[in-house]
């Protein structure tokens, strides 16, 4: 297996090129075909359905993976699963004291009895799968389980417990551990550069078997970006070493995200929203009584500046700024996040000013644009402080999301939550407004794959990388 350590890395734009994308150039969407989608969220939940000495570890929630083919001729998929979280490079105490390193648990115990020792973690890592569709063919596979063609998600983080303890936020039951993170595919050659051929389509579906969400499922569309270049199977000027040096073992291309090559990256998002904790939907216009039912909502975002080479650039980092607006037209500004690689988190532990709060909004609808920009505050100094070619700076980013809306009947309070059923759930993209350059960079190996899998060959691809040891606190 090839070993890497980061996937998300900056990618500078020169002034003629953002001048030119302010003008129009074409924009990925979640309702079209193109020659590379991305599914930003995919995500596993496992309970303990046992003992804490004698673990029964049930899948709660699962992400169902759809990938259509809508030509009559075959394709080569090459896809890149990715760890959105970031790594636990050593055994730290958790939730409490996750900065104290730990050989077991009665150690952590002694200074916080909530606390247990968690295992190490590889994070923001990543395996590439490649699938072949054949005319017209529609397939699918579970994110936990994979299936005869495709390794499981689970690949990501291969030990015992499963996953990682999911963050300590609203609607996950103590003790419920989650692997999650994003995919990204687009159609290659047999020799596995990318090519031409705007027919692919995606769609996901998070499936809750039990807990606080289940049963019920939210599906959401994958976005995609079509290639702007020659006919079908044709691969771009772009990358002529493919044709002028064939031998060539491992070639670095970059997918150039920007409305020349392929479609470009929103320049912000639109997020219609209603404010956290709003009671909205309680009140019914046939006069009826109607159980409280709260709003909560869970926001994920993913920067375009991607990089699955073997040796990489490190994490792109970039400051999500919100700029909102209630019913009544008031605007908010000064609310930011800081976003490493990939984030998903509810809006209810946004940090303050959380504009999205019912009761800082002041009114039930609102809107907001989030536009990923540089700025010092992101900024990190990496492991060696006083080696500045160790920092990481933060860049101006375009990005894609994706916003899930929860009904919590009965408006139980944060830490309660567990204990509430909620009354529903659903999710959506977000809208992009104006277009951005964005790359994603790749290693291209030039070998043709083995022809035909023989009976005892596992029919599951893929090569394991993990992220630079350059953690980002």
């Amino acid at each position: 297996m090839r070993i890497a350590t980061t996937v998300c890395a900056s990618v500078a734009l020169s002034v003629l090129a953002s001048s030119a994308l302010a003008q129009g150039l074409p924009r990925a969407s979640a309702t079209d075909k193109g020659s590379l989608i991305v599914f930003p969220k995919v995500e596993i939940q496992w309970v303990n359905f046992g003992s804490p000495t004698n673990p029964n570890w049930v899948i709660t929630t699962d992400t169902f993976v759809d990938i259509s083919n809508d030509y009559p001729g075959d394709v080569n998929v090459q896809m890149y699963f990715v760890n959105g979280d970031e790594a636990f490079e050593k055994r730290v105490c958790w939730p409490n004291n996750m900065y104290n390193r730990c050989h077991d648990d009665a150690e952590c115990a002694r200074e916080d009895p909530n606390d247990f020792c968690e295992r190490t973690h590889l994070g923001w890592n990543w395996v590439d799968v490649k699938i072949l569709l054949t005319a017209h063919q529609p397939t699918y596979w579970s994110a936990a389980s994979g299936s005869n063609r495709v390794s499981p998600f689970t690949i990501l983080d291969p030990a015992s417990p499963p996953g990682r303890p999911c963050s300590p936020a609203a609607g996950h039951n103590a003790g419920t551990r989650c692997l999650r993170g994003f995919i990204i595919a687009f159609a290659v050659n047999d020799q596995g550069v990318p090519i031409r051929w705007n027919h692919l389509k995606g769609d996901a579906m998070i499936v809750h078997y039990e807990g606080p969400f289940g049963p019920g499922a939210e599906s959401y569309n994958a976005y995609s970006f079509s290639a702007l270049w020659g006919p079908d199977g044709s691969v771009n000027v772009e990358y002529p070493e493919f044709v002028a040096n064939p031998d060539d073992e491992v070639t670095h291309v970059e997918l150039l995200l920007d409305g020349v090559l392929y479609e470009a990256v929103p320049q912000y998002l639109l997020y219609d929203f209603y404010a956290e904790k709003s009671e909205v939907f309680s009140r019914r216009f046939d006069g009826k009584v109607s159980p409280v039912l709260e709003v909560w909502n869970e926001l994920t975002l993913m920067p375009m500046d991607i990089d699955l080479r073997q040796e990489t650039e490190g994490p792109t980092v970039t400051k999500a700024t919100f700029t909102l607006w209630n019913e009544n037209e008031v605007k908010f500004t000064g609310m930011d996040r800081c976003i490493s690689c990939w984030d998903q988190e509810w809006l209810i532990n946004y940090d303050a000013p959380n504009h999205f709060l019912y009761a800082n909004l002041g009114t039930d609808k609102g809107k907001a644009q989030i536009d990923g920009l540089a700025s010092q505050r992101c900024n990190d100094d990496g492991h060696d402080e006083d080696d500045p070619d160790d920092d990481i700076i933060s860049v101006k980013s375009a990005m894609l999301g994706l916003a899930r809306v929860h009904l919590l009947r009965g408006g139980a309070p944060a830490a309660a939550v567990q204990l509430s059923p909620w009354a529903g759930h659903a999710a959506h993209n977000l809208v992009g407004v104006g277009a951005e350059a964005s790359s994603i960079k790749i290693d291209v190996t030039s070998r043709p794959p083995p022809e035909v899998a023989t009976e005892s060959e596992d029919l599951r691809t893929g090569s394991l990388e993990k992220m630079t040891p350059r953690n980002i606190r």
